[in-house]
């Protein structure tokens, strides 16, 4: 399927789908791989991200603590 996903969230809250992907922000939020399921959260988080070889790992959480997204990105890049 595809579709356009657009939305506002309130002050200090950011939204996170899977088109949130750094190639997809440098494409106006466009995501070229097809998808069967849409997925939106919105929360005010806290973003962490670490390069992982080819791609970008991230953490969003929703209280700042550096060493729980450690454990994650070290996680996702370990994969």
């Amino acid at each position: 399927m595809t579709y356009t996903l657009a939305g506002r969230t309130a002050c200090g809250w950011k939204s996170v789908s899977k088109v949130t992907a750094p190639q997809a922000r440098q494409n106006a939020g466009r995501s070229r791989t097809p998808t069967e399921e849409v997925h939106l959260i919105a929360a005010p988080f806290t973003e962490y991200s670490r390069d992982a070889g080819a791609v970008k790992a991230m953490a969003f959480l929703r209280k700042a603590d550096q060493a729980l997204a450690d454990r994650y990105l070290d996680a996702t890049g370990n994969i």
